[in-house]
């Protein structure tokens, strides 16, 4: 039986004021992982450092925050021939710091810029934990799209939407993924607010990193409103 190793970080938040809680996604998923008969582990955080034996790591829903042990261990196992599928979003934008003294402890620094909920005065961009450099991990030269080819870059409502078929999924390389699947429209159903897409968007950049040889399988639309645009220098 194949393993895939759900890394999980920051999945456990909920939209509580849209009574759509995360956690649901996760668990859908987790269901699907057993439905095709994957060994499926749950890791936290702390058990993503030995990520790189593993036959592949899934991330869910929401892995948006990072340290840079995690970031590195999820980079090394890909760049060793791992597999990773990201399927969430926002993901890898916020560093993190934690400590081994305070374990139940995580710091954010919402340093210089991004799509945040509150901002740090000047001089305290550094965390006190680990004394790296808060905010961005794009700032600090990771952008998302260098792990998984897309970051993110727009925030719209909490609706759901879906994705349309792009010429890409006609690549051979994609057959797999599509097998058993004709529709153009994708994902115009789901638990987070009736489809695949919506609230946090992420796209591909090929000047910060997305591969050249990259597939765009898919491309959502109809996203009714989009609160906030994320430019490449945020």
């Amino acid at each position: 039986m194949p393993v895939v190793r759900r890394a999980v970080l920051g999945a456990v938040l909920a939209h509580r004021r849209h009574r759509d809680p995360i956690g649901k996604g996760d668990a859908a998923e987790a269901k699907w992982f057993e439905q095709g008969r994957y060994a499926c582990h749950q890791n936290g955080p702390g058990e993503l450092n030995s990520l790189i034996a593993d036959d592949g790591a899934a991330l869910v829903t929401y892995p948006e925050y990072h340290t840079p042990n995690t970031l590195t261990a999820l980079q090394e196992s890909v760049d060793s021939g791992g597999r990773l599928a990201y399927l969430g979003g926002n993901g890898f934008y916020w560093r993190i710091a934690t400590s081994a003294e305070i374990p139940d402890v995580v710091e954010v620094r919402r340093a210089e810029g991004g799509i945040r909920a509150w901002a740090a005065e000047p001089g305290e961009y550094f965390q006190a934990l680990d004394g790296g450099y808060g905010g961005l991990w794009r700032r600090n030269g990771r952008p998302p799209q260098i792990l998984c080819g897309v970051g993110f870059s727009a925030q719209g409502l909490f609706e759901g939407s879906y994705y349309r078929r792009m010429p890409g999924a006609a690549d051979p390389r994609a057959a797999w993924i599509f097998e058993g699947i004709d529709d153009e429209i994708l994902g115009d159903f789901g638990l987070s607010r009736g489809g695949a897409t919506g609230f946090e968007l992420d796209s591909a950049d090929f000047e910060l990193g997305t591969p050249l040889d990259a597939l765009i399988l898919a491309r959502s639309e109809a996203i009714r409103a989009i609160t906030s645009w994320c430019p490449r220098n945020c």
